[in-house]
């Protein structure tokens, strides 16, 4: 009976770590989507503005509507170090894509007449980098999603997976109640100390599951006392 329950114990946290590497793929999957939705969206629109000189008013209404949504997305990958040669600045930090789109509104009016060629250049050289920033972010996305993938084909990865899982759960309930932000939470399961503990905890549930099942846990026990026993004397 207590092999039965050490069987059953790893393939428990086995199936949950199997089921926790699930989520986090079809939530990249669908970041994926996402951010490269609208990276086809921004750059159509900008060839559409640059190349026929006409301005779709739709489509950056719904680029301006998701702003706020894929610069939480891009986090750092959207952050630069900004130097504006036109007012004479440097700004560190700078979110490129939210301070780049208003910027296209007023394109067709700054170039309708006299086309200040140093003003298009600069419009053109921020949208190649909006282009590149989401290309890149999009890169990452996919490079994060294949290491999930093989986590989840993984038999151990998917074991420590789950044990960090169930050792993380009552701050995921603090969590739900206010008392811990998300951000602070995943700070807490993604930090090096816990890492080293779930390892431990992982390595020493395992072996303890593997020697009981082999030798059953009664024989186990009294293996373990009278290691200590020895140990103590």
């Amino acid at each position: 009976m207590d092999r039965l329950i050490a069987v059953f114990a790893i393939i428990g946290v086995v199936v949950i770590g199997f089921i926790v590497n699930a989520k986090r793929y079809y939530e990249l999957n669908k970041r994926i989507e996402f951010t490269g939705s609208y990276s086809d969206s921004l750059v159509k629109f900008i060839n559409t503005l640059f190349d026929q000189r006409d301005f779709d008013n739709e489509a950056y209404a719904s680029l301006t509507r998701d702003i706020i949504q894929i610069q939480t997305e891009l986090g750092d990958d959207g952050v630069i170090y900004m130097h504006d040669p036109l007012r004479g600045i440097a700004i560190n930090n700078y979110q490129l894509l939210p301070n780049f789109l208003p910027k296209l509104k007023a394109f067709l009016s700054e170039t309708s007449g006299y086309a200040n060629e140093f003003y298009v250049k600069n419009i053109m050289n921020e949208a190649s980098a909006c282009a590149d920033m989401l290309m890149r972010h999009l890169g990452r996305l996919h490079s994060g999603r294949g290491a999930v993938r093989k986590k989840m084909l993984n038999p151990v990865k998917c074991l420590v997976a789950g044990a960090r899982f169930i050792l993380s759960f009552p701050l995921m309930i603090i969590s739900e109640f206010g008392i811990m932000s998300k951000r602070m939470l995943r700070n807490v399961q993604n930090s090096f100390i816990v890492k080293i503990v779930v390892g431990i905890i992982s390595l020493a549930g395992s072996l303890s599951a593997v020697i009981t099942i082999v030798v059953g846990w009664d024989e186990f026990t009294s293996i373990v006392s009278g290691f200590i026993n020895r140990v103590i004397q």
